[in-house]
């Protein structure tokens, strides 16, 4: 794969992360960032990217995410 191209998510993959973004869109503590908060999914393991106000911010987009049906893992790389 060329380095400009990106990998196209899969359905389920695609779902995953309307599902987190909804997730972290309604959840209190990241409300009002979501929109910054970069998302990638990849066969259930979803990936947070992104810079955020504090550590505890960091740890509620974390648990928004592994609240969502078909994620088995985050990997949390938010920066505070």
């Amino acid at each position: 794969m060329a380095v400009n191209q990106v990998r196209k998510m899969s359905p389920q993959d695609e779902s995953v992360w309307f599902k987190v973004r909804i997730a972290l869109k309604v959840n209190p503590e990241t409300e009002s960032i979501y929109k910054d908060i970069k998302i990638n999914a990849d066969r259930g393991v979803v990936t947070l990217e992104g810079n955020v106000a504090s550590e505890e911010i960091a740890h509620s987009a974390e648990r928004a995410a592994l609240g969502v049906a078909d994620v088995i893992n985050v990997i949390n790389n938010l920066k505070f």
